[in-house]
């Protein structure tokens, strides 16, 4: 065992797996799985993009841009359901409490009346 490595303790060493990405997300849907495991859902939201397009041509078949009145939209937002991460109960209360600590939400929570 090297000098800096104690009894107690283990150096942890992260690696990105292949398929590691980033997301945005503004929303999250919850829920439980069959086994009771947490499922969080994760989802961005846009405004819906159109259906078709379509584009003039000039003589020499390059766009001239498009001509809007023929657009085939849809009204409303899209919700893109992005990635789902499925964890423990035990987990899912480290995170809570993670992220409560974090966000200062601990302290409120514990002096909110009941």
């Amino acid at each position: 065992m090297s000098e800096d490595t104690a009894a107690n303790q283990a150096t942890i060493f992260l690696e990105k797996s292949a398929f590691f990405r980033v997301v945005h997300a503004d929303g999250t849907l919850c829920a439980f799985s069959p086994a009771g495991n947490v499922c969080l859902t994760f989802y961005n939201d846009r405004a819906a993009i159109p259906k078709t397009m379509v584009e003039g041509v000039d003589d020499k078949g390059f766009a001239t841009g498009e001509i809007r009145e023929k657009r085939d939209e849809r009204k409303g937002y899209d919700r893109e359901v992005e990635t789902e991460i499925v964890m423990s109960k035990d987990v899912a209360a480290r995170l809570w409490r993670w992220l409560g600590r974090e966000l200062g939400l601990e302290t409120q929570a514990s002096t909110k009346p009941q």
